[in-house]
């Protein structure tokens, strides 16, 4: 992936080339940010690290199996998880300057929000680099590249290992919800925008909660230690 971006991108500055081959990032553009402090990165992890383990182990106690219900409870739990191993990550390199994996998607005010500006920074820049071919003003076409790529790059990570082990076939619910929140980022590209921002941020928790147990299906939560009803 790191080979792919640098290829696309084509930074002018070699320089840096060392820095990014040693980096957690995906793309070259990843180190324009400016750094946390490695303190920072402590305190964080002790915050976040503590969230996940808690979710996982109220979930277990009181709601395992868990229905459909409990899973969109339970999602948050996958925001804690992902700060926590993003953490860990940066104090790994700290030696190389690496900053926050998200900005801050649970005060995003909109869909467009969330997944453009606030969520998954790493990634996110190397998505960039892979659409950067698409026209500025194709945005349906880019929004579609870019849900598809998750889509594709989440059932790999987590529903073909279970499909080894376990015989049993989860593929397609991962690209459901990615399909869905590439036609509700349209949505909101469109209409939804235009709302008062009360209602862009219902709209925004709506369209990534309730579909959620499609992504936090059973290979999920059996990573995680847990069932689903």
């Amino acid at each position: 992936m790191k080979m792919i971006s640098w290829y696309l991108w084509k930074p002018k500055d070699k320089s840096f080339a060392r820095k990014f081959v040693f980096s957690p990032y995906l793309s070259p553009r990843s180190l324009r940010y400016h750094p946390k402090p490695k303190g920072d990165l402590l305190i964080r992890l002790l915050t976040f690290g503590f969230l996940p383990i808690f979710s996982v182990l109220l979930a277990r106690h009181f709601m395992n199996p868990l229905n459909h219900f409990e899973i969109m409870l339970f999602s948050p739990a996958i925001y804690f998880l992902i700060e926590t191993l993003g953490a860990i990550g940066q104090l790994i390199f700290y030696k190389t300057p690496t900053f926050s994996i998200h900005r801050s998607p649970l005060f995003a005010t909109s869909l467009s929000y969330f997944w453009g500006r606030d969520w998954n920074l790493w990634v996110q820049d190397w998505l960039r680099d892979i659409t950067q071919s698409i026209g500025r003003g194709k945005h349906s076409r880019r929004i579609i590249v870019v849900f598809f790529i998750s889509g594709v790059f989440h059932e790999v990570m987590c529903n073909l290992p279970y499909w080894i082990f376990y015989d049993e076939s989860y593929f397609g619910t991962m690209m459901a919800y990615f399909f869905i929140q590439a036609v509700a980022l349209w949505i909101d590209k469109k209409i939804v925008h235009h709302w008062p921002i009360l209602w862009r941020r219902l709209y925004l928790w709506l369209v990534v909660i309730v579909p959620s147990p499609l992504f936090i299906n059973v290979p999920l939560l059996t990573f995680l230690g847990l069932t689903h009803d």
